[in-house]
C-alpha cells in the first residue's frame, strides 16, 4: 500500500457508491480521512469509522438549502485539506466545495474528481445548465484525472459537448468488486408462469413505472413485478401497489448484501429508462452489471449505450418506452427466450461485470503524478 494520504471529500457519508469506491482504493492508497455530509437515506447504513469527518447533515433535495451547509462545509474542509497529498471529489458540488476552499491556500495537493452521473440540468440550454456546465469545464481542466463510469461521458458530453480534449480521463465502471461476487453455485429460478421482473434500485423514472403498471395490470398474473428500493419523484407509487395484486414492494435493499437474494427471486431486471434523456443514454446502470453477475435478462432501453450491449451480446431484450407496442413486445417473451439470454449471461467473461485491476491501475497513475 501506498504511503499517499488520501482526502475523500462526499456528499453523503456511508452512500454505497462511495463506500465501494473508497474500500478497493483503500488496497492501494492510504485513506486519511473521509469528509462529507449526512443524509437519511435508507440505503445509508452502518456506523461512521473514525476516520469519517461529518460536515452536518443535510437535506435530501432542496438544493439552494444545501448552499448555506455547503459554506459551512468549506471552512471545515481547510483544516483537512492542509494535512493530505490526494483530494478525491465525488460529485460536481463537492468540487465546488473543494476548490473554495482552496481558495488562497497555498498548499496544492494533487486533485482527481469523479462523475458517476451526469444530471439532466448539465445538458439543458437554460442559463443555469450553461453556468454550471462552465464551472464543471474549469474544474476538470484544473483536476489532475477525472474518472467517470462510461467512456460515452467522456465521448458525448465532456469531449464534445464541453469541449474538453487534452484531459487525462480514467473510466471505472460500475462493476462489483470480487468480493461482492457470489459465494456458492447460484440456484437460478425455474422459469414458469408467471414471469417475474424484478425493478431495482432508485424508482424514479415515471414513464418505465406507468408502463410496468400497465403491463402487470393487463396481464392477467402471467407476469409479476418485484420491487426492491427507493421511490423518487412518482406520487402514485404506494397507491399503485396497493390497488394491484400483481406488485410486491418488500423496500429498499443493502447493496451488497442483499443482491444476491432479491436477483434469484426474478426472471428478468428491469433496467430501461427514461429519466434524464440523453444522459441516460450514455450510462449503464448498477442494475446491468449485477444482472450479468447474477445471470438475471435485461429488459433494456433501445438508443443507449447499455441497450446496445444488451442486443449484441444477446442477453436481453431492448424496448422502445415511447412505443405503445412495447407492453405487446414484453408479452412475447417465452421461456426459451429467457433459457437463451440466461445461456449467454452464464457465458460471459467475468471482466464484463467485475472489477479486476482497475483500482489498482488507477491508484498507479495517482502515485506517479505525485513521484
Amino acid at each position: 500500500m501506498s504511503k499517499l494520504k488520501i482526502l475523500y471529500v462526499t456528499s453523503t457519508l456511508r452512500y454505497p457508491f462511495f463506500e465501494k469506491r473508497i474500500s478497493a482504493l483503500s488496497k492501494y492508497l492510504t485513506p486519511f480521512q473521509v469528509v462529507g455530509f449526512d443524509r437519511k437515506l435508507p440505503y445509508c447504513f452502518g456506523a461512521p469509522k473514525a476516520n469519517y469527518i461529518s460536515l452536518g447533515e443535510i437535506p435530501s433535495g432542496r438544493y439552494l438549502l444545501r448552499i448555506a451547509y455547503m459554506i459551512k462545509g468549506i471552512l471545515r474542509l481547510r483544516t483537512s485539506i492542509e494535512k493530505t497529498e490526494v483530494i478525491y471529489m465525488f460529485g460536481l458540488d463537492m468540487a465546488m466545495m473543494v476548490f473554495a476552499s482552496l481558495t488562497l491556500n497555498k498548499y496544492k495537493p494533487l486533485l482527481v474528481y469523479e462523475v458517476h452521473d451526469i444530471r439532466e440540468i448539465m445538458i439543458k440550454n437554460h442559463i443555469v445548465s450553461i453556468l454550471l456546465r462552465k464551472l464543471e469545464r474549469y474544474i476538470v481542466s484544473k483536476c489532475n484525472i477525472t474518472t467517470v463510469t462510461s467512456q460515452s461521458y467522456i465521448d458525448n458530453y465532456y469531449n464534445n459537448i464541453l469541449g474538453l480534449k487534452d484531459i487525462i480521463f480514467y473510466v471505472l465502471e460500475n462493476k462489483l468488486l470480487p468480493e461482492e461476487l457470489p459465494k456458492s453455485m447460484m440456484i437460478l429460478p425455474s422459469i414458469n408462469k408467471p414471469v417475474r421482473i424484478g425493478y431495482f434500485g432508485s424508482i424514479r423514472c415515471s414513464v418505465a413505472w406507468s408502463v410496468l403498471k400497465e403491463l402487470v395490470d393487463n396481464s392477467n398474473g402471467d407476469i409479476l413485478l418485484y420491487v426492491r428500493g427507493v421511490p423518487q419523484n412518482i406520487e402514485t407509487f404506494y397507491t399503485d401497489i396497493e390497488n394491484s395484486p400483481y406488485i410486491n414492494y418488500d423496500g429498499p435493499y443493502r447493496d451488497p448484501d442483499d443482491l444476491n437474494d432479491i436477483y434469484t427471486k426474478v426472471d428478468l431486471i428491469w433496467a430501461a429508462g427514461f429519466h434524464g434523456k440523453s444522459s441516460y443514454a450514455w450510462a449503464r446502470s448498477c442494475r446491468f452489471y449485477n444482472a450479468c453477475c447474477f445471470k438475471v435478462p435485461i429488459i433494456s432501453q433501445m438508443n443507449t449505450d447499455e441497450g446496445e450491449v444488451v442486443d449484441k451480446l444477446n442477453i436481453g431484450i431492448c424496448i422502445d418506452l415511447n412505443n405503445k407496442n412495447t407492453i405487446y413486445q414484453i408479452c412475447k417473451i417465452t421461456s426459451d427466450d429467457i433459457r437463451s439470454w440466461r445461456h449467454n449471461l452464464i457465458n460471459l467473461p467475468v471482466s464484463m461485470y467485475t472489477y479486476t485491476n482497475e483500482h489498482r491501475k488507477l491508484a498507479g497513475q495517482i502515485s506517479n503524478l505525485l513521484a
